[in-house]
């Protein structure tokens, strides 16, 4: 193995190593997600997210449709501002799609409350499993027929 006399930090080595193995677009995406605030300004970037780079697209993330209408105005202005802090023009489109919805924003549904089953037809319902050869059967049948009737369905 060859050892290299010189050693770097890794910030300085990044972009070549980037560079080489992934690639200078992902690069570019580093270096434009990390200086985002500072070039479309806090309201923005508190709502409008870089999401990735492909070919000559931007693609961006918002918080609701309203930021959408907006990017598309900005967008000539966005595009100046990005491709002058890239240093070439590297951006010709800017896209923009709803932020995908975190599981923990997910809220759960509130339980369906129990209802007060009938007692009559609870017992004809009794009846029609008293037939059926297998108790442990007739009875799981019964449970069953018991929590659809208290949850209402």
């Amino acid at each position: 193995m060859k050892e290299n006399s010189q050693q770097q930090l890794v910030g300085q080595c990044l972009q070549q190593v980037i560079n080489t193995h992934i690639g200078p677009a992902y690069w570019r995406f580093f270096l434009l997600a990390r200086q985002w605030q500072d070039l479309v300004g806090t309201e923005i970037a508190a709502h409008v997210t870089p999401a990735w780079l492909r070919r000559d697209t931007l693609w961006l993330y918002v918080d609701a449709s309203v930021w959408m209408q907006e990017i598309r105005f900005l967008q000539p202005e966005l595009l100046q501002k990005i491709n002058r802090y890239l240093q070439e023009v590297v951006v010709r489109e800017i896209r923009c799609l709803q932020r995908p919805q975190d599981a923990t924003e997910i809220q759960e549904k509130p339980p369906i409350p129990d209802k007060a089953i009938n007692p009559e037809e609870e017992q004809t319902f009794r009846r029609m499993t008293e037939n059926i050869p297998d108790p442990e059967c007739g009875r799981a049948l019964l449970k069953l027929w018991r929590a659809f009737q208290s949850k209402g369905r």
